[in-house]
């Protein structure tokens, strides 16, 4: 079986291109405009405040899980656990403007007590 050349040339530029796109860099919308993607410029995934038209603005980096309550985002990283405020946050503040300190897993735990949260899941938790 002879492939001519143009054939050859057409599948190699296919396949390089498919190289180029990242397969999974999948969107995991989380509520309203907050999402969970891959970052763009690293190797793991980072919670987004979406602009709109494309733009979105990183809230934590390196996420594990996040899940949302009517008042919270909640962010699960390997440092510890962030709360953001909803009512607070907008477009106009940075990330660290708006994440605080990390929280460790026994303050996550009493905090869901004290709200009587029995069923909090994450909306998205890195699968390993």
């Amino acid at each position: 079986m002879k492939i001519n050349r143009s054939t050859l040339f057409l599948l190699v530029v296919c396949g390089l291109l498919i190289s180029c796109v990242d397969l999974n860099s999948k969107r995991h919308n989380i509520d309203g405009p907050y999402f969970v993607e891959l970052d763009s410029g690293a190797a793991y995934h980072t919670l987004y405040f979406d602009l709109g038209e494309g733009n979105a603005i990183d809230r934590v980096e390196n996420v594990s899980g996040v899940g949302h309550t009517d008042k919270f985002i909640i962010a699960k990283t390997h440092d510890g656990y962030y709360f953001i405020d909803r009512q607070k946050d907008n477009k106009f503040l940075n990330g660290n403007e708006i994440i605080g300190d990390a929280k460790t897993h026994d303050y996550f735990i009493n905090w869901l007590d004290s709200l009587k949260i029995e069923d909090f899941k994450f909306d998205y938790y890195l699968e390993i």
